[in-house]
């Protein structure tokens, strides 16, 4: 019995804080309803009145997005669309809230704000339902939350903070599987090593969990130095604690430039986005990531050969003037 009503007491105090977060994000919320239209970056002829719904509902995150957009035109009258998204996902599944606040300097066209929270999945994978107006139901891995009047961004950081607070995405963890990765998932490297997101205790970076944000830290000095635009690839730690490999598209990238040989569309557009790197600018990442105190991940008690993804952008690169 008192077992029992020890549930029911824990049930009514997540109740309440679910209701106070609520009516925090019913607030914030209104506040930044673009009821006024706002320019869309993304095409200079399109205008956006958005409407926000971000809810805490029994153990999941719903997400509303409702867009009314106008598209103008030279010589015709205006065309009026409406459309909507909504999302749903367990808390349980979410690995990382993160408000992102960027400005960006396109080739043409004025600098711009890219400014959204952005909602992951653990391990990326597809474990959120994306719900379209007629329906259908897709699986995702990501909920992007775009903010469309850059004034309004304070206001969804605070909402970006009010989630991370009450979800604590950083405790989430899927059940180990100890599985080794032959290749590595999006660059197809033979990497023969187990996914940080896999082991039963994670790599350790400097006597904590390693994330993404330390080894930005690290390596941030540098990236601005050399005017980098990031990094995007993958570290392994081997069984012995030592940082054994460090891989990078942008590397990559470097060697097929120098090689000559012809590039997709594809991979002219991810170059011209994420940028290159020589041999001997990722030495001195490598340097400056082995100096540090490294612990590989375990399963079973034991060390394992285990890697962590990275994708880190350099906020304060400054594009070439022979690139304007």
């Amino acid at each position: 019995m008192k077992t029992f009503l020890s549930l029911v007491f824990l049930f009514g105090i997540t109740v309440q804080m679910h209701a106070q977060v609520n009516d925090s994000l019913k607030l914030l919320s209104d506040e930044v309803r673009v009821v006024d239209y706002a320019w869309d970056p993304d095409a200079s002829y399109r205008l956006k009145s958005v409407q926000y719904g971000i809810s805490l509902e029994e153990d999941q995150l719903s997400v509303d997005i409702r867009t009314m957009d106008i598209y103008l035109h030279d010589n015709a009258a205006s065309d009026t669309t409406r459309s909507g998204m909504r999302y749903k996902a367990s808390l349980a599944d979410i690995g990382k809230i993160t408000f992102v606040n960027e400005l960006r300097t396109p080739r043409y066209g004025d600098p711009f704000y890219d400014t959204s929270i952005e909602v992951e999945a653990v391990g990326d994978e597809e474990l959120f339902d994306m719900i379209y107006d007629d329906g259908t139901v897709r699986n995702t891995w990501h909920i992007p939350i775009r903010v469309y009047k850059h004034s309004d961004s304070l206001i969804f950081q605070q909402m970006a903070n009010l989630l991370n607070r009450h979800i604590l995405p950083d405790g989430n963890r899927r059940a180990a599987t100890c599985k080794e990765d032959k290749r590595h998932e999006w660059s197809g490297k033979l990497i023969e090593a187990i996914d940080n997101e896999h082991v039963e205790v994670p790599i350790s970076l400097n006597g904590k969990a390693c994330q993404e944000k330390d080894i930005h830290r690290l390596v941030l000095e540098y990236l601005k130095e050399q005017n980098l635009r990031g990094l995007l690839g993958y570290v392994v730690i081997d069984e012995s604690n030592e940082l054994q490999t460090i891989w990078t598209e942008q590397n990559n990238f470097h060697h097929l430039q120098k090689a000559g040989g012809d590039s997709t569309p594809g991979m002219r557009v991810m170059m011209a986005e994420i940028g290159t790197m020589t041999d001997e600018q990722l030495g001195q990442i490598r340097s400056i990531l082995s100096a540090q105190e490294w612990t590989a991940g375990k399963c079973n008690g034991e060390p394992v050969r285990s890697y962590v993804d990275i994708a880190i952008k350099n906020q304060a690169y400054k594009r070439p003037v022979d690139e304007e």
